[in-house]
């Protein structure tokens, strides 16, 4: 049997390896300036993704059977990184299940690449300037089978991901979310494009559908990696609900509250909470020092406890804690204290004590603002009448 290689589609390879060449260094710098394991992945999959179009090229190119092959075993390898991107992303870690799955899933991949019978032939004396390669019968139907699944679990999981983040982003981060959104769908329509190709669906127009395939993966590709640049932490959402975030002076006088769930909590039981530990933890240990959140963990709950500033206790209520919000945490403390400091100390560096309406100094606008900047990858589970969404 044959499968025809269309010369449109070599040059539309050649500017998909500038692209996702392009892209993997984009990716590659959002990772080093953030060391994320999620941001890894998701470099590793446009990496390899890259170095799969430059084997498959150089295998047209020197009309080699044995290189062309061997691209779809690297083809394979950027999808077990895309999985773990996609995994990390839900999880914040890595399921051995899934990921074993996986990996027999890319081992039978190079299994068709290397099995014996799958004789592939790559000529160019055919008319129309289209190059034509040949295999056995099964190696033919596996490779279908893989390439479509691939292209589908390519997509859908994308554009599943891009739903599920779309849910629980907060307001300010939804334009960013949707435009994510769009760029899966256009690699999920391109899933289904390849697949109704191969399938022999659509016996005309071959060239025409072949070119919306890969500018739709492009369009997609581009779209997805500038969002991810601008915005890092869309690709780690905190797999976990986070409920308060408390601002109380030392005496436990609630000065600011933010919910990010509508789960029920007593603001005046839990200031005066945050406030008598961390005046305990003081009186019997000198470890509060620069940088340092202290945790308590308990059954269904976490308490995450910032006490490094004379004037206030900056306390955070969630379900499970990680070292992404105890940054946020400490980032925004630090900002807090640095935008209000000569409210919350005199001119000896002294803390004040503040006796009028904190409704009136402690500003939403600006408070809020400074939550946006370092807690963005926290879910909002707070609709916008109130009431809770999840």
């Amino acid at each position: 049997m044959k499968v025809e290689i269309l010369e449109d589609e070599l040059y539309m390879s050649a500017v998909s390896i500038v692209a996702y060449t392009i892209l993997s260094l984009l990716t590659l710098k959002v990772y080093l300036k953030s060391k994320g394991k999620t941001l890894l992945f998701y470099f590793l999959a446009w990496f390899s993704m890259s170095f799969y179009l430059i084997v498959e090229m150089l295998g047209f190119v020197f009309l080699n059977p044995f290189i062309w092959k061997m691209s779809y075993v690297i083809l394979s390898v950027s999808f077990l990184f895309w999985m773990l991107f996609i995994d990390h992303a839900f999880s914040d870690g890595i399921s051995w299940k899934r990921f074993s799955i996986g990996a027999v899933y890319c081992s039978v991949f190079v299994f068709w690449a290397l099995m014996p019978g799958n004789s592939v032939e790559i000529t160019t004396s055919v008319p129309d300037g289209q190059l034509l390669y040949t295999y056995a019968v099964p190696a033919e139907l596996l490779y279908i089978v893989l390439f479509d699944l691939y292209t589908v679990l390519y997509g859908s999981t994308f554009v599943y991901w891009n739903i599920s983040t779309l849910k629980v982003i907060p307001d300010q981060k939804r334009k960013e979310a949707k435009i994510m959104l769009v760029a899966g769908v256009s690699m999920l329509v391109t899933s289904a494009l390849f697949f109704v190709m191969d399938i022999g669906l659509i016996p005309v127009f071959k060239e025409e559908i072949s070119m919306v395939s890969y500018i739709l993966l492009l369009v997609g590709s581009v779209l997805s990696t500038a969002i991810i640049y601008r915005f890092p932490r869309i690709t780690h959402l905190l797999p976990y609900t986070v409920y308060r975030l408390v601002i109380t002076n030392k005496t436990g006088v609630p000065y600011y509250e933010h919910k990010w769930s509508p789960k029920e909590i007593e603001l005046t039981l839990l200031s005066g909470w945050f406030a008598a530990v961390s005046t305990m933890v003081k009186s019997v240990t000198d470890e509060i020092e620069m940088g340092i959140v202290r945790e308590m963990v308990f059954d269904k709950v976490v308490f995450l406890l910032e006490a490094r500033y004379s004037p206030v206790t900056i306390g955070v209520v969630t379900s499970k804690s990680s070292k992404d919000l105890r940054n946020s945490i400490a980032e925004f403390s630090s900002d807090f204290v640095n935008f209000y400091y000569d409210t919350l100390y005199n001119k000896d560096g002294f803390p004040k004590e503040i006796k009028q309406n904190t409704t009136a100094i402690f500003l939403d606008a600006d408070v809020e603002r400074l939550i946006q900047k370092h807690f963005p990858n926290v879910p909002n589970y707070i609709a916008a009448d109130g009431t809770g969404v999840a």
